[in-house]
């Protein structure tokens, strides 16, 4: 296999049709296609500025490397490609790809990222900024996801979602003494804006709550649009007001609540803008 190693490249494609190669402390400059139809290539600790770095390949493996915002559009039409601590700050990254790994990875911004792709298996990742992602995928396999956008998965098929983030889910319900019990679940991984994806990632929790299932056990689930709500002075909904609120709702008639949620919303935000939409969901057993 042929190695470059600490050597920096530019304009139009610098490395193209290369096979069994390996680079390591690479940088690819702004220019178009570094690694366009190649096959078989390692890169490790690279740096890619240049818009379509990895188009029509044939097997990559990407370790412990960026892609800058100007390796946009960056893999297309390749096929068996594999990052694992990798940042990818590039928009629109995957398209028509078939077969992806990533494993600990942090995509800031991934704006209709993974399109028209096939055979996909993210783990202990995070996704963040990622509108319309997913879209015309399939055979999709997400284990301890992080992913904040909307509008995704769009046409997509055969998808496998597990251990992923949410908020706090509240269980409701009375004990053998009959009187009210809330048992508050957290969810498996950090939150946002985390520098050290993978370090964070790992020192998260990774339980799986197992709960008797009685009549009249109720589950309450949220988006965080609910506890982001301000009033007009700017203050918060949060978390406290959020499990007061699914207490009292714990007591209400079933046919009464959409009332109560659409009152408490309209009190709390009175003259204020909602700054995310607002989903509240509660199960009854």
């Amino acid at each position: 296999m042929e190695k470059i190693i600490n050597q920096e490249f530019g304009g139009e494609r610098p490395l193209y049709c290369k096979k069994d190669l390996y680079l390591e402390n690479v940088i690819i400059h702004p220019g178009e296609s570094g690694l366009k139809e190649t096959a078989n290539i390692t890169a490790v600790k690279c740096r890619f500025e240049g818009k379509y770095p990895l188009w029509e390949c044939d097997g990559f493996v990407v370790r412990d490397s960026i892609l800058t915002v100007g390796a946009r559009s960056g893999l297309w039409y390749s096929r068996n490609g594999e990052l694992y601590n990798t940042i990818i700050d590039a928009p629109k990254t995957f398209r028509r790809m078939d077969g992806i790994k990533m494993r600990d990875c942090w995509i800031p911004g991934g704006t209709e990222t993974f399109w028209d792709c096939s055979n996909i298996d993210v783990e202990d990742c995070v996704i963040e900024r990622a509108d319309y992602v997913f879209m015309h995928c399939e055979n999709i396999r997400l284990k301890n996801v992080k992913l904040q956008g909307n509008y995704g998965f769009q046409y997509a098929k055969n998808v496998e979602i597990y251990n992923c983030g949410h908020t706090n889910v509240f269980a409701f319900f009375k004990d053998e003494e009959n009187k009210g019990r809330v048992a508050t679940l957290e969810p498996p991984l950090p939150p946002f804006g985390m520098g050290a994806v993978a370090e964070a990632i790992n020192a998260g929790k990774k339980s799986t709550y197992r709960m008797a299932i009685k009549p009249g056990f109720q589950i309450d689930l949220y988006s965080d649009g609910f506890t982001d709500m301000q009033n007009d002075n700017g203050e918060r909904y949060d978390e406290a007001r959020t499990k007061a609120f699914f207490a009292e709702l714990f007591k209400t008639d079933v046919d009464l609540i959409e009332k109560s949620v659409e009152k408490t919303v309209t009190d709390w935000i009175q003259n204020a803008l909602l700054p995310d939409d607002i989903t509240v969901m509660n199960i009854r057993f």
